[in-house]
Order: C-alpha cells, then structure tokens, then sequence
C-alpha cells in the first residue's frame, strides 16, 4: 500500500504551528504592503472586524474532534465454505463478527489548514470564500473476530481470534462559502465575537484497508474500502478575533459541522454478508481552528 504517514499528536501541532508561522510571515510582508495604500477617511479600521466594500484574508491551521457519524457499520457475516472474502483466499466456513467505529477509533487526530477571502458586507458582516486542506492517518483496530479456525491469505486464524484493521489515511481539499455576523459588544477588552454559517463542498481521495492477523502479518492489502468523490459539508461557526495591530488580528474559531457520507467501493462487498459496511462514512465534528486577519483596501484602490 506504500508508506504511512503516522502522526502523532505533538507532531502535528508542531507541523500546524510551523505552517501557521510561515502564513503569520507572509502576512506581515503583506501588511507592510498593504499599509501603504490609501486610508479610508475618518473610519476606524480595525482587522478584526469587517469593513464595508473591503476585502481581508484568513489563513487558519487546527484540528477538530468527531461527535457522530459511523465511518464504517458493523455487521456479522462471514462465509459458508473455501472461496475468496476481500480479495484473500479462505480455507472454510467461519463467522467474523464485527462493530461500527467512528472516525476517531480509525484515524490519528486530523490536521487542517485553510485560508479564507472575505468580503465586508457592511461594519458587521462579512461573506468569504475558502480552500481547505485536510489530513489523517489510520491507525490499527480491531475489526473482526473469527468464530472458527481458518487459513485466511495464507495466515492461520484461529477460532476467536481478532482480525485488526488498517486504513491507509483521509486526504481531503474543499472549497466552502460562509457567513459571520459580528456583535457590538463595545470595547469587550479588544474581543470582537461572531456567529455564522459555512456551506460547501470536499474531495476526498481513495481510502483503502489492511486486514493483519493479531501478530501483524498481512492477510488482505490494498482493499478499495472508499472511492474518491465529492462530499458536501455545512455547518454552523461561532469565534473570537482580537486585535494585535494595525493590520493583524488573531483568533480562534469553532462550531459544529456535517459531512456527507464517502462514496463506496462495492467490489469486495457485493455478493457478501458485508455488502453494507461501507454504507457509511459520515461525520459530525466540533473544528478547533487558529486564525490570522489581515485587511486590505478595497479593490478598486488596489487597482489604482
């Protein structure tokens, strides 16, 4: 299946915090850029909160922790005689009976990255539009437990044994449009909160899976578990942005999301007991993101 990439949870926070440097850097170049055009007579900017008719960006970098959503079902099943089940051949009739997971019980702690152009609608409102990058590793689980003692892809099992599982990992790019609404909370220690709504769209590369016997030797590889396709997401936002300069604000970002479930891959399942295990696939999450702000003039003054 080639090589995995295994993250571990300080790994990536170190990675996500080095990205967030080198956006925070690219930033300030452009902040330096930026405080050469034109100001906009007697208003207040801030780049925490949104300016009618200009434009600001947002690089994020964060994670987000899974509340619902099976990423694959659990159901009994197995098979009457000698033949073949997921691409490996079997000695006999035997039972595997297993349990629906989630996200999180398959997958390391995902990392995300993002960047955000926004629009003010007015003093208190901003739409923006954002791309989105997406990663996670699997990591072993138990899937299955045989009920009687077969040769399964040339590998003794035996009866009650525990088959362990491997997903290879979820790479996914997205493109997503939303919405914030900003209080006026007066001068809340700098803070300036807000709510709003995102609604979009994902791709989401190949998933495929491992079976291992419990010592770790290889039974089936590469099983095409999920496809590659498009999912859609939406979700609501709620955050905080603080002012830490002229031209830059740092916040923090949450809320709560859905994503559609994956696209399956039938070719294994079909004709099998199994056939709706990967029926599944979707999530309900709560991101943790940690944002950047900075403004810029608005286009027609970028053009001049």
């Amino acid at each position: 299946m080639g090589i995995q990439v295994e993250w571990g949870r300080g790994v990536w926070i170190r990675r996500a915090a080095a990205s967030l440097a080198g956006l925070a850097g690219l930033l300030c170049a452009s902040a330096a850029w930026a405080d050469r055009l034109p100001h906009v007579d007697d208003i207040q900017i801030l780049p925490s909160l949104p300016l009618a008719d200009h434009l600001s960006i947002t690089p994020n970098v964060g994670t987000d922790v899974t509340v619902g959503g099976a990423f694959y079902k659990g159901e009994p099943g197995g098979v009457s005689g000698a033949g073949s089940l997921f691409g490996a051949a079997i000695s006999g009739p035997t039972t595997l009976s297993s349990h629906t997971s989630s996200f999180d019980q398959v997958f390391t702690q995902p990392a995300q990255l993002g960047i955000n152009l926004n629009y003010g609608l007015s003093n208190r409102d901003e739409a923006s539009l954002g791309f989105t990058w997406f990663h996670a590793s699997g990591k072993q689980f138990d899937m299955f437990t045989s009920s009687s003692a077969v040769t399964w892809g040339n590998q003794p099992i035996a009866a009650g044994s525990v088959i362990r599982g491997q997903f290879s990992h979820d790479d996914e790019f997205g493109l997503e449009a939303g919405y914030r609404h900003f209080f006026d909370v007066g001068d809340w220690a700098g803070f300036h909160p807000y709510i709003g709504a995102m609604l979009g769209m994902k791709r989401v590369e190949n998933i495929e899976l491992t079976l291992r016997t419990q010592s770790g030797d290889p039974i089936a590889t590469d099983i095409h578990f999920y496809n590659a396709g498009l999912i859609g997401d939406a979700g609501m936002t709620f955050g905080l942005r603080y002012d830490i300069g002229q031209l830059l604000a740092l916040g923090i970002e949450s809320g709560f999301r859905y994503e559609g479930p994956l696209n399956p891959n039938k070719t294994y399942f079909n004709g099998t007991e199994f056939q709706g295990m990967n029926s599944a696939g979707d999530r309900w999450e709560i991101p943790a993101l940690l944002t950047l702000t900075a403004k810029f003039d608005t286009i027609g003054k970028l053009l001049k």
